[in-house]
């Protein structure tokens, strides 16, 4: 359910055309998401103007719009959340590092995928087109993460 701005075109998914509708169709408008921000800025208010149209709807500016979603927001988190009888609705996440030894051949790829990532990222950011050396970086932080996935993945 999102609007997303590239350039000066503004693309609508059809879940937010849906939330478009169903924002005029009624007076009592809940949305519950997992993850309502993606980063960008002019992105979300388009999202919060689903539930406040006059606040945040118009043409975003850097700098000009900020969005205060303080009042229309509740943000839960999963450790603070309980059942009816006040114990805790997810168990404690305890996480720890598991020590594992790199075969040879591993090693060796790993070595491999980390040069060329390092590489290839600082050739991105000597180029003059900053988006396109954040899209070359990006691509490349994937790679770097699929390596530390599995040899498969990458």
């Amino acid at each position: 359910m999102s609007a997303t701005i590239f350039g000066t075109e503004t693309k609508y998914t059809k879940r937010y055309r849906l939330g478009q509708l169903l924002s005029t169709l009624t007076r009592h408008f809940l949305l519950m998401t997992a993850t309502p921000h993606n980063g960008k800025e002019a992105d979300f208010q388009h999202f919060m103007a689903l539930l406040d149209g006059d606040r945040f709807e118009g043409r975003f500016r850097d700098g000009v719009h900020v969005a205060d979603a303080s009042d229309l927001m509740r943000r839960m988190v999963k450790e603070s959340l309980l059942k009816f009888d006040g114990t805790p609705l997810f168990p404690e996440r305890i996480a720890y590092t598991v020590p594992y030894k790199l075969s040879a051949a591993e090693a060796q790829l790993y070595n491999a995928v980390t040069d060329y990532v390092r590489e290839e990222f600082n050739r991105a950011e000597a180029l003059e087109n900053d988006k396109r050396a954040g899209t070359v970086g990006f691509a490349l932080t994937i790679l770097q993460r699929r390596l530390a996935s599995s040899p498969e993945a990458i």
